[in-house]
């Protein structure tokens, strides 16, 4: 095995970790301390716009939500468990709001003005931006056997109305494969 190619796969794990802590993160901050994250485009055009006007929270639909169990591990609020902690959580926390309703009523006495924030998604895996060289080597060399490969081959599946190439259809899998990899590296 290619040394690039390990350190192509180190690089990687090191980036999806960090890109699911960044996440986890974010979800921690809006669930338990309700900072609201701006929407980059947001950010844009409220500059050249009165200072005064708030941006729009962050709740884009393709982003991943998280709950958090009770030893801290992330997990997705849309399955099972995540909705069994989500559940739990409101439970608890109706509990805890009957109890201090009077500790309630004497902080909403003074406003507190709720700022957006940012968002920390790139904030610390930007900097593998100028070291992913490796994985682009490794990701072009997995194209280029693929692509001699499909030119070596001339089997065709005539299941179709037109004989279609069965290298061809394993070429766009693997580039599509290969964007979606990329894209949930990205920002």
């Amino acid at each position: 095995k290619d040394k690039e190619s390990d350190n192509a796969q180190n690089l990687l794990i090191a980036l999806q970790k960090t890109i699911l802590f960044e996440k986890e993160m974010m979800a921690l901050l809006q669930r338990d301390f309700g900072i609201v994250f701006t929407v980059e485009s947001d950010k844009k055009a409220t500059k050249n716009k009165d200072d005064d006007e708030d941006n729009e929270p962050l709740n884009d639909e393709s982003e991943v939500t998280l709950e958090f169990d009770e030893e801290g591990r992330a997990v997705l609020a849309n399955s099972a468990q995540g909705i069994r902690i989500k559940y739990e959580r409101q439970k608890k926390e109706r509990i805890a709001g009957a109890n201090s309703k009077a500790k309630k009523n004497a902080l909403s006495c003074a406003s507190i003005e709720q700022v957006s924030v940012d968002p920390l998604i790139g904030c610390a895996s930007s900097a593998f931006d100028d070291h992913m060289s490796p994985y682009i080597a490794l990701e072009e060399q997995e194209m280029d056997e693929r692509l001699v490969k499909a030119l070596s081959d001339s089997n065709t599946d005539a299941r179709g109305e037109f004989p279609v190439f069965t290298s061809s259809t394993d070429l766009f899998v693997y580039m599509k494969t290969s964007i979606n990899r990329c894209k949930a590296m990205t920002k």
